[in-house]
């Protein structure tokens, strides 16, 4: 292995970046790495410290209108036994991994690619966890989502997002054996269905318990005049 000095950030000391340059990469540096389309990139791709690699070396970026929100985020290689801090393996790079957090930008690419996996597949399952006697859980209203139309702050976001990265689903009940496993907890019983397979996620509503009302009221930090 070959190291190429740096000037761009290391990386978090919990994290550091992996600067090093394998011989094959440095045997050929314009093109040590090749994307399935063809795309070549070159040696420095990612063994330079922090920095915003796509931006000069992904084709997707060359746009300054239509440019994915990843080609201005930093990241670098990192090596996966060494490393605290989020992480992802490399399609491009066998045996690699890169991380976003260690340079402190967030992992839009990661978040796009998965997306679009998940676009791919059959329309998951999303289960409701049953309607209770505080208000506070599902509930079911005129224009909710799903097919029951189910209202709340939290399904509200999940759908959009799912909506806003072409991802598919559809409502299914959570079945009458995950109900009579659970039948005083309608989030344990929509659990024990993805556990079972019955459905592949569950979407709940955020609700004050008992252990929230009894904690004590924050003391203003001054008192009002």
């Amino acid at each position: 292995m070959l190291s190429l000095a740096t000037v761009n950030p290391p990386g978090n000391a919990h994290c550091p970046c992996d600067e090093r340059v394998p011989a094959a990469w440095a045997a050929n540096q314009s093109c040590a790495l090749i994307r399935a389309d063809g795309v070549c990139y070159p040696a420095t791709y990612g063994t330079r410290g922090c920095r915003a690699y796509d931006a000069s070396d992904s084709p997707e970026c060359a746009s300054a209108t239509s440019a994915p929100a990843w080609c201005a985020s930093a990241w670098c290689w990192v090596n996966a036994s060494t490393c605290e801090r989020p992480y992802e393996p490399s399609e491009l790079a066998a045996g690699r991994h890169y991380s976003y957090a260690t340079c402190g930008s967030l992992d839009r690419y990661s978040a796009e690619r998965h997306a679009q996996q998940l676009a791919s597949l059959p329309p998951l399952r999303v289960s409701f966890p049953a309607d209770s006697s505080n208000g506070y859980t599902v509930v079911s209203v005129d224009g909710g989502v799903g097919g029951t139309g189910r209202a709340g702050a939290v399904l509200e976001f999940a759908a959009a997002t799912f909506a806003a990265h072409g991802i598919a689903w559809t409502e299914v009940p959570v079945p009458a054996a995950s109900r009579a496993y659970s039948p005083l907890s309608s989030y344990t019983a929509c659990v024990q269905a993805v556990a079972l397979n019955d459905t592949d996620v569950c979407w709940g509503n955020f609700w004050p318990t008992e252990v929230c009302d009894a904690l004590p009221t924050p003391t203003p930090h001054r008192a009002a005049s």
